[in-house]
């Protein structure tokens, strides 16, 4: 005869309580107030709420593992996942814990199968179960659940065929889990290069961005990814370059260079983002004023916004950039009004130098949002310059 959910619960329960002092102790009100948010979220699936009440019993620690030790066979597949997850971030590697989590490994939700193949990796590395269950999990028939078992085998063992499947799930048609093998892979970093390099190669299109941006994602860009990463930001595939130098400029110095090489391409559009990449890598992409100027003086207004758009996060204050700006403030196009107001308030009390063209476009603007924007820097540069709130400006 099957036990009922009932008595499952009650025996698990039991189970854990007898390795807690030989009784089952009373369930603690902020405990029952949690769980109770918990089935309440998961009936309605308010996944919000369902992670914050999660998070409450996690912060009450050993005092909520009997109930959650129950919620394992609660009817509602959202409470039993919430509740292995729960169970994983309070972290007590308790015996009597693990068989009701291996029995969790069956669960009919993949969702609850997913997450006990965490929690029996971080809880129990070494118990035999736990690795019988990995490898019958990393056959599951739902892919996130098997990226979470090749995931799990490869951080406590360094499985070389768990990594292999991580790699080949970058090409799943499961978006869910691209997304955790990319990010598993990301964590893994070194070990990983080879095969993802291998990807930037060839084939499908989405594959191929996918490792580039997994590449992206390591702590540190490998030193042999830079080159392949350089060749596909000068592409034709538009998708392809995107990704490529974003990678790049996530990298630091190693792909500053590179970007700056791309802000003398020949298409205005892919100009315009190595300036702009530039800009957002901050002071460690060491770029010259005069790449900066050059940008202001483009043919292409796309590149000139952007050059403005770099010179206010960096907050250059160049005299010969500072000779520059006050012309975009007379500019036909809005956004280069706008952008030349911004750059100028970043770049602080050096802007002063812009006080009549800004004085000018005060009063004669007819965009509001540009006019104020242009009326409350005038006021704010008309103080004296220690009482003006702005950062240091950039070298030159």
């Amino acid at each position: 005869m099957h036990a009922t959910p009932l008595l499952r619960t009650v025996s698990a329960a039991l189970l854990l309580a007898s390795l807690l002092g030989g009784r089952l102790p009373a369930t603690p009100p902020e405990v029952a107030r949690a769980i109770a948010a918990l089935e309440r979220a998961a009936a309605v699936y308010d996944e919000p709420a369902m992670r914050t009440a999660a998070q409450d019993l996690t912060r009450l620690g050993r005092a909520s593992l009997v109930s959650l030790t129950q919620l394992l066979t609660n009817e509602n597949a959202n409470v039993r996942w919430k509740a292995v997850e729960a169970i994983t971030q309070v972290g007590v590697s308790d015996p009597s814990l693990c068989a009701p989590l291996v029995a969790r490994a069956h669960d009919r939700d993949a969702d609850v199968r997913g997450a006990t193949a965490v929690a029996l990796a971080r809880l129990f590395p070494n118990h035999a179960h736990t690795c019988a269950t990995l490898g019958r999990l990393r056959q599951d028939p739902q892919p996130l659940v098997r990226v979470h078992a090749c995931g799990e085998l490869w951080r406590i063992q360094h499985d070389t065929n768990s990594l292999a499947a991580l790699i080949a799930a970058l090409s799943d048609p499961d978006w869910m889990a691209t997304r955790e093998a990319s990010r598993r892979l990301a964590r893994i970093g070194d070990p990983a290069t080879p095969a993802l390099l291998a990807l930037l190669k060839g084939g499908p299109l989405r594959v191929r961005t996918l490792a580039i941006d997994t590449l992206a994602a390591f702590e540190r860009l490998p030193g042999e990814a830079v080159a392949p990463l350089v060749e596909l930001a000068w592409c034709e595939q538009p998708v392809l370059s995107e990704h490529a130098m974003l990678a790049l400029a996530m990298s630091g110095t190693p792909g500053a260079s590179a970007l700056r090489a791309l802000c003398s391409a020949p298409t205005a559009g892919r100009r315009a983002r190595a300036v702009s990449l530039l800009g957002t890598a901050g002071p460690s992409a060491d770029i010259p004023s005069a790449r900066l100027l050059r940008a202001l003086c483009d043919d292409a207004p796309a590149v000139r916004l952007a050059g403005l758009g770099a010179i206010a996060r960096l907050r250059r204050s160049d005299r010969a950039i500072l000779r520059e700006l006050p012309r975009f403030l007379r500019d036909r196009q809005p956004d280069q009004r706008a952008a030349a107001v911004a750059a100028l308030e970043a770049i602080g009390p050096a802007a002063r130098a812009a006080l009549p063209a800004l004085r000018q476009l005060a009063q004669n603007e007819r965009v509001d949002y540009i006019r104020r924007a242009a009326e409350q820097l005038v006021q704010r540069l008309a103080l004296q310059p220690s009482s003006f709130s702005t950062g240091s400006s950039g070298g030159p």
